[in-house]
Order: structure tokens, then C-alpha cells, then sequence
């Protein structure tokens, strides 16, 4: 198992990288990638590509997580 996080932190050229090797070894036997990213920040980066669809065929589970803000304790004052 291969575990790729904040891949929508990483330059444009490099996330296209990153794409293009899992694509390349994704058939290996017992290989499996997991790959954690912001959809909104790569979709753009990714559609730029020569393969515009490139993320969506390599993706087989997707799981949106829902973003928590913890709130400040107030003070009594």
C-alpha cells in the first residue's frame, strides 16, 4: 500500500507527475495506492493534462469528507 497525502499542496507539474506514475504501475498485482487531495485543486491541475479525465479513471472509492471548524472557547469575563 502506497499512501500519497496533501497532493493538492504539491506544484502543478509535480501533482501531474504523481498522477502519471500511479497511472503507469496502478495494474501491478498487490499494489494499491491511496491518494488524499483536494478535489477542487486538482481537477484544474489535472484537466491542463494531455489525459483531462486522468484522476476519474484511476479513481475507483472517493469519500468527500466534510470540513469541521472548532470554535474558540469564549471567555466569561
Amino acid at each position: 500500500m502506497v499512501v500519497l497525502d496533501d497532493i493538492d499542496r504539491m506544484p502543478s507539474h509535480k501533482v501531474r507527475e504523481i498522477f502519471n506514475l500511479v497511472e503507469r504501475t496502478a495494474h501491478l498485482p498487490q499494489l494499491i495506492y491511496v491518494m488524499s487531495f483536494d478535489r477542487r485543486v486538482i481537477e484544474p491541475i489535472v484537466a491542463d493534462s494531455r489525459a483531462p479525465k486522468r484522476h476519474k479513471r484511476l479513481q475507483q472509492v472517493a469519500f468527500d469528507l466534510t470540513c469541521t471548524h472548532r470554535r474558540r472557547p469564549t471567555t466569561a469575563g
